[in-house]
C-alpha cells in the first residue's frame, strides 16, 4: 500500500516537487481498485512524508505587513474597553486588503468612531503605504473641520 502511494506521488512530480495531494492520490488508488478513506490516505502520506507543499501566491508575494517591532509602541489607553458613548472620544483605524476581480490587490484605509460605529473617513489605494494613511487622516481632518464651522466661518478662514 505504502509503495503504491510513493509510486503515485513520484509520478505526480513536476520540476522535482510533489504536486499530488491526498485527493489526487486517493483518486489514483481508486483507479487501481484500492479503496481507502481519505483520512487513511492523509495519514499514510504524512507517515511517508510525501505531503504536497502548498503554493500560495499571495503568501509568497512581495507584501507582508509584519516587519517586526518597528517604531514606538503606544500606551494602551483604551485597555480593551470598547464601550465609549461620546462621539469622537475613541477613533479606530484599519487597513484592509481586498482582492479585485483582475487578481490585483486594493487596500482600504478606514477611520471609524467607537461611539457611533460610523465610518468617518476612508481611502482606497493599490499600495499600503504611508501616503494611504496620511490621506485618510487628511480626509478625517477636512470632514471634522467642515462640520465644526458654519459656512460663514469657513469663508472667513479662506
Amino acid at each position: 500500500m505504502k509503495e503504491k502511494i510513493i509510486e503515485i506521488t513520484n509520478n505526480g512530480k513536476y520540476r522535482g516537487r510533489l504536486t499530488y495531494g491526498y485527493r489526487r492520490v486517493q483518486t489514483e488508488l481508486i483507479k487501481l481498485n484500492i479503496h481507502l478513506a481519505d483520512t487513511v490516505v492523509r495519514h499514510l502520506m504524512s507517515e511517508l512524508n510525501v505531503q504536497v507543499r502548498l503554493y500560495n501566491r499571495h503568501k509568497n508575494g512581495k507584501y507582508s505587513s509584519y516587519k517586526g517591532t518597528v517604531g514606538k509602541i503606544a500606551a494602551n489607553i483604551l485597555n480593551q474597553d470598547f464601550s465609549k458613548t461620546k462621539p469622537y472620544e475613541a477613533l479606530h483605524t484599519d487597513v484592509t486588503q481586498v482582492r479585485l476581480g483582475n487578481n490585483k490587490w486594493a487596500y482600504i484605509s478606514v477611520i471609524t468612531d467607537e461611539a457611533s460605529k460610523e465610518v468617518l473617513a476612508f481611502q482606497i489605494n493599490d499600495s499600503p503605504n504611508r501616503q494611504l494613511i496620511m490621506s485618510t487622516l487628511n480626509e478625517l481632518i477636512t470632514a471634522l473641520y467642515s462640520f465644526s464651522l458654519t459656512p460663514d466661518q469657513q469663508e472667513a478662514n479662506h
